[in-house]
C-alpha cells in the first residue's frame, strides 16, 4: 500500500501539536510513540485511515477538519474509548 499525503498531513498535525510534548518521566518525544503505533497498525494489515487514527489520538477535535465521509475521526474515536477500558 502506497500513503498519500493524508498520512503526511496527518504526522506533520500530529507533530505539530505535540511538538515539545515528551513520554512522561522521559526524555523521549511524544511523537515517537504515535509513529511507533502507526508504524504497527501499518505492519499487521491495518489501512491508512487506521493508521492515520493512530497518529491523531491526541489532539482534541479543533484540530481536526475530516472531509465528508472520513472514518478517521471515528476510528482515533473508538481506540481511545478502548483504552480508556483497559
Amino acid at each position: 500500500m502506497d500513503l498519500t499525503t493524508r498520512y503526511r498531513n496527518a504526522l506533520t498535525l500530529a507533530f505539530d501539536v505535540h511538538a515539545g510534548d515528551f513520554r512522561k518521566g522521559k526524555a523521549v518525544p511524544y511523537i515517537s510513540h504515535l509513529m511507533s503505533v502507526s508504524a504497527l497498525v501499518l505492519e499487521h494489515g491495518g489501512s491508512e485511515d487506521e493508521a492515520i487514527a493512530a497518529l491523531l489520538l491526541r489532539p482534541t477535535a479543533t484540530h481536526i477538519r475530516p472531509a465528508p465521509g472520513c472514518a478517521v475521526p471515528a476510528y482515533a474515536v473508538a481506540v481511545q474509548r478502548g483504552a480508556q477500558q483497559d
